[in-house]
This record gives C-alpha cells, structure tokens and sequence, in this order.
C-alpha cells in the first residue's frame, strides 16, 4: 500500500490539503509539477500580499484583509506577511 503525506497549501480559496506519495525505492522527495517541493502557499496569494503593500497598506492592513477574505483559520501572520 503506498503511503500519502498530507500538506496544507495557503490558497486565494482557503487552505488546500495535498496528499503527497511517498516514493518507494529512492531517497528522493516527491516534487509536484503544480506545486514543486515545500510550497505552502500559491503565488496568487503571495501577489495579493505585494499588490497590497504596493498600494500603501500596512502590515496590519494587509493581515485583516486577509483575514476578511480568507477566515480567521486561513489567515497569515504578520510575521509571514512581512516575509513575503
């Protein structure tokens, strides 16, 4: 039975479980082609934190507005968001 390790991925739509294969017989990683290695978040949401701060809001601004169109349990910190 192939074993499947789930991932939580930050969309525009709220948070996306990812199941992801283990591979059998290598010491490789599996490596989507949407997503590639280690993504937890898409570009799209990435965009909307810089076109944000583009048009002057601040980090708070930013973590509320997100927080407004994604829910609280699919909002980013404002440690992430400066990151970003």
């Amino acid at each position: 039975t192939q074993r499947l390790s789930g991932v939580t991925v930050k969309t525009t739509a709220g948070p996306v479980t990812l199941e992801r294969p283990k591979l059998r017989g290598t010491t490789a990683a599996f490596a989507s082609r949407l997503f590639g290695k280690n993504v937890t978040k898409t570009n799209a949401l990435e965009s909307l934190v810089i076109a944000s701060f583009v048009r002057g809001l601040s980090v708070r601004d930013v973590e509320a507005t997100l927080a407004d169109a994604l829910g609280d349990q699919a909002a980013i910190s404002k440690s992430t968001v400066s990151q970003v």
